[in-house]
């Protein structure tokens, strides 16, 4: 270990990385793919007027209705 003179508080071991290093390196990975996947959400299952899907529908039970797809 190594201890500063002028500030007995602080010290530091001797092959240890700051500590900030890992909290800005997740900060950073999770914005980038927080920023993907939003872009992702947001634009790739965009649904438009007119757009149209597929579902198989049963009439007698409704709650067995099964989606399809899109058109």
């Amino acid at each position: 270990m190594t201890y500063l003179p002028d500030d007995p508080e602080r010290h530091r071991v001797d092959g240890q990385t700051a500590a900030w290093v890992l909290p800005v390196m997740f900060i950073s990975l999770g914005g980038l793919f927080g920023g993907v996947c939003a872009f992702i959400v947001l634009r790739v299952p965009a649904w438009n007027e007119g757009d149209a899907g597929r579902v198989r529908f049963d009439p007698e039970r409704s709650q067995h209705s099964v989606w399809i797809g899109r058109a």
